[in-house]
């Protein structure tokens, strides 16, 4: 197997709470199959911003970083009933302890995504039938900082030009070519 090759496996890809209101950290899983764990910014990075006779364009960094994690667990799994107590938590607390820390990892490639500031509600629809369906949560993050990475090692090359940019990253991923 080349050194290039690279695996992906969705099985390394974790969902992690940390709330307020327990010591340890809430591993969920579970997830339905053929589905996702979503990452998606709320509003673009960039957005551009032209004159009205089309002479003159600006770029327009948008500060704010608020996203959603979005996820669908299967039925039949223990996690529904922590993002239960999670988001039931969330409809009667007071405020002080509503906020919860969530990162989401892929193991197999390094990308992670992480907010401090994440609160959940609960499903909007829920399903049953013959087959067993899946549960869908959407947290909402105040703010969500990403690290996107592939699952292949990466070449000398490549790590010059993150180290210029004022970027590193862990030296297992790192080729000898």
């Amino acid at each position: 197997m080349s050194d290039k090759t690279g695996v992906y496996d969705f099985s390394k890809c974790l969902v992690i709470i940390k709330h307020p209101l327990y010591e340890g950290s809430i591993v969920i899983d579970g997830f339905m199959n053929d589905t996702s764990i979503t990452v998606a910014r709320a509003d673009p990075r960039w957005s551009q911003n032209s004159s009205g006779d089309g002479k003159a364009t600006t770029l327009v960094r948008n500060p704010i970083n608020a996203g959603t994690v979005t996820f669908t667990l299967n039925q039949s799994t223990d996690s529904l009933a922590k993002m239960n107590a999670i988001a039931q938590h969330g409809n009667i607390s007071d405020g002080s302890d509503l906020l919860f820390e969530i990162t989401v990892a892929d193991k197999s490639s390094g990308s992670f995504h992480f907010s401090r500031n994440a609160i959940v509600g609960d499903p909007e629809s829920v399903e049953y039938g013959t087959s067993e369906s899946g549960r869908e949560f959407q947290i909402q993050c105040g703010s969500l900082s990403n690290t996107i990475n592939g699952s292949a090692k990466v070449p000398q090359e490549t790590l010059r030009i993150i180290k210029a940019l004022g970027f590193d990253i862990d030296s297992s991923r790192v080729a000898d070519y």
